[in-house]
């Protein structure tokens, strides 16, 4: 009897504690990666291969915001790499403030070899007024940070 009243007070406790923990953890948190990646910079993905046995790399000139499009402005690898990795290996993963997923349609790669850039990757079918970071993998920034821009 008396262990059963103490095992219910002990209960009690802990829901209380789980629930305000909850409760504190939600709400209006920012997220910030732990750190961005930086326009002009090429990154590596050192998990895949490519046919020709190298380590498949990228590097984005810019990110623009256009009505319901995210245009990825990629200044290297050459078109041909970049192809290869769209349709094998290359993610996005848009996300707001609070670093929660953004739903979109779909990503195509449209060729501009300008001198300046390779190719726009654009994410269409967006509400690019909530997208605050874009992931794109599988590339990282070192050995544990994900690849993740800043959206302005």
């Amino acid at each position: 009897m008396e262990g059963d009243r103490i095992m219910k007070k002990l209960l009690t406790a802990l829901t209380i504690v789980l629930s305000i923990g909850l409760i504190s953890c939600g709400g209006s948190k920012e997220f910030t990666p732990t750190t961005e990646g930086e326009y002009n910079i090429v990154y590596r993905n050192t998990t895949n291969k490519e046919v020709d046995g190298q380590y498949p790399v990228i590097n984005v000139a810019s990110i623009e915001k256009e009505e319901s499009t995210l245009i990825v402005n990629i200044g290297a690898p050459t078109l041909e790499q970049l192809e290869y990795s769209v349709a094998n290996l290359l993610y996005v993963q848009p996300m707001d403030s609070k670093g929660e997923a953004i739903d979109f349609d779909n990503f195509k790669l449209v060729p501009v070899q300008d001198g300046t850039i390779e190719a726009k990757l654009r994410i269409n079918g967006i509400k690019t007024d909530e997208v605050k970071w874009l992931e794109i993998g599988p590339y990282k920034i070192n050995d544990t940070d994900k690849l993740i821009y800043k959206v302005e």
